[in-house]
């Protein structure tokens, strides 16, 4: 059977959910040049939508949000729990739970490395969390996000694609200049003392 032709049977024999799915994937599987639908990825796409609720797929969906990094989303925390809750709301679907959530909110919390202020925000909140605070995964997600939007407003944000100044680069150069030769200095001091 011709790709094509298998594309045809296939869109036509999938219900109308799983058609709006596949057209929204529509860029891996329709091919211009090579002149329109490839049945044999239409046929692959549709065993991985079938996956997502079986134990593999829960697991690749767990994986995930183990995985979660800042970075993967432009610096842009607010789209990064965004994404969370629909790997949360997945593995819902399933009728499993995802334990230690705000354990692994925290996680993917610290993969923000700028601007320092919010990195303290973070460690400030999981210190109260550690210390006994009632404090949900809804509640963290929500102070994030306006810390989040405050930052951005009052542009203290810093995304991935804005590259940090050559002046910064040089300042944060000198700092640890300055610490290694420290450090030697006490080195120095610690083997006359201990001879």
């Amino acid at each position: 059977m011709k790709p094509n032709m298998m594309s045809v049977c296939l869109l036509n024999s999938v219900l109308e959910p799983v058609s709006q799915r596949l057209n929204t994937d529509k860029e891996k599987w329709f091919f211009k040049a090579r002149g329109g639908k490839d049945g044999l990825i239409i046929f692959k796409l549709l065993m991985q939508y079938s996956l997502h609720t079986t134990r593999y797929g829960s697991e690749t969906t767990r994986d995930k949000l183990h995985s979660l990094h800042v970075k993967a989303f432009g610096n842009n925390v607010e789209q990064m729990l965004l994404y969370r809750k629909t790997l949360l709301d997945d593995i819902q679907a399933q009728g499993q739970v995802f334990h230690d959530d705000l354990f692994w909110a925290f996680k993917c919390l610290e993969t923000v490395q700028h601007p320092v202020a919010f990195v303290y925000y973070i460690e400030d909140k999981k210190t109260e969390w550690e210390e006994g605070s009632d404090l949900t995964v809804a509640a963290l997600c929500k102070f994030v996000e306006m810390k989040f939007r405050h930052l951005s407003e009052a542009d203290k944000w810093v995304s991935s694609s804005i590259v940090p100044s050559q002046h910064y680069q040089e300042k944060e150069d000198s700092k640890f200049i300055a610490l290694v030769a420290a450090v030697k200095e006490l080195a120095k001091s610690v083997s006359k003392v201990w001879g």
